[in-house]
């Protein structure tokens, strides 16, 4: 069966919760990897204390991990859009779509909250 065949037969639900838990996963290694640039910054001013070098040593090394951490914050709020772009499609496709993005997500709907897709309806 080919890959084209085989994604027919699946349930509707079942790629959207794919792309769902897939952003979800995205976001998560956004805000990891937004958290080891702070963890580097952190370990950056203790070693330059540790070794009593003065604040401004090593500045250009300060400035280029603060703009990746400001890039990857750039990062989180591209997928905070796609959020509301997502909600969107959804809503144009027939899904039931709540609360999605900025504002608390709906818990009676787990197909766009964890990834859930067993009680989806098919919308012909």
């Amino acid at each position: 069966m080919s890959l084209v065949a085989a994604q027919a037969e699946a349930p509707r639900g079942a790629a959207v919760a794919e792309l769902v838990g897939e952003l979800h996963a995205f976001e998560n290694l956004l805000r990891d990897s937004y958290a080891a640039g702070a963890r580097v910054s952190a370990a950056f001013a203790a070693a330059q204390k540790a070794e009593k070098l003065s604040p401004v040593a090593g500045h250009q090394f300060v400035a280029a991990i603060s703009n990746a951490g400001v890039q990857a914050c750039g990062a989180l709020s591209a997928t905070a859009d796609a959020h509301r772009l997502l909600e969107k499609l959804g809503m144009r496709l027939g899904f039931d779509v709540k609360a999605y993005g900025d504002g608390g997500k709906d818990p009676q709907e787990a197909i766009f909250t964890t990834g859930d897709a067993r009680h989806a309806r098919s919308v012909a």
